[in-house]
């Protein structure tokens, strides 16, 4: 089977012949991606990119890595954290193992924030869609963009981010995966139940207990 490759803004969003096709392509990869969805055991090779640790002294420490002299590990799903249609992202734990290895007990967890097209919010063709569609590309590389942009903050506030990788799911479709350090703990999805707030609530909550990320991701996205 080909891949499906979904552009970022691969068309003339006034020519509704391609807008349509569009639609219907993204209708026809989340048909194959549900028939076919992410699961635990699917691998992905990624040739990560290993951050500096943050010399602060109140900051964590790097995830210690398989030692081998290549920075290219194979990334295997674990427990799903996301995987609901409609969302921009599907949050995966993943054990990390060497190239080509077996898995073994001493592996580390990394987190996988999966941004696959077809799963992502739809829109309705018929619909003023324009301005109220985000691409998911686009979603990927801001997000990847915004981690760069608090390299200091990594280990710290946020977690340690091991960059952006192309990647091909399990249902052949192109997606785009961020790969970050896992930190055991409470989701904002699981605070935001818990204390009866939206997820909008609880961001505005935890970036006005961190006015310097706020001010950071402001500044990355104006």
């Amino acid at each position: 089977m080909d891949e499906i490759s979904v552009p970022f803004v691969g068309f003339d969003l006034c020519d509704n012949d391609a807008v349509r096709k569009y639609h219907d392509h993204l209708g026809a990869a989340r048909n194959m991606a549900q028939l076919k969805p992410m699961e635990p055991g699917v691998r992905f090779d990624i040739d990560l990119v290993i951050p500096p640790a943050n010399p602060h002294p109140n900051a964590r420490s790097l995830p210690p890595l398989p030692i081998q002299s290549s920075s290219k590990f194979t990334l295997c799903l674990d427990l799903p954290l996301q995987t609901d249609l409609d969302r921009f992202s599907q949050v995966w734990t993943a054990v990390v193992e060497g190239f080509g290895a077996a898995r073994s007990a001493t592996q580390t967890t990394l987190v996988l924030k999966i941004i696959q097209p077809s799963m992502c919010p739809y829109f309705d063709i018929d619909d003023n869609w324009v301005g109220n569609y985000t691409f998911p590309e686009y979603t990927a590389r801001l997000e990847a963009m915004v981690y760069d942009r608090l390299a200091n903050k990594q280990g710290l506030s946020i977690p340690y981010f091991f960059g952006i990788h192309t990647i091909l799911t399990p249902s052949n479709e192109i997606a785009w995966a961020l790969v970050l350090e896992y930190i055991p703990g409470q989701t904002l999805q699981t605070y935001a139940d818990s204390t009866n707030k939206t997820i909008q609530e609880s961001c505005e909550l935890v970036c006005s207990s961190r006015p310097c990320i706020y001010a950071s991701l402001s500044c990355t996205c104006s």
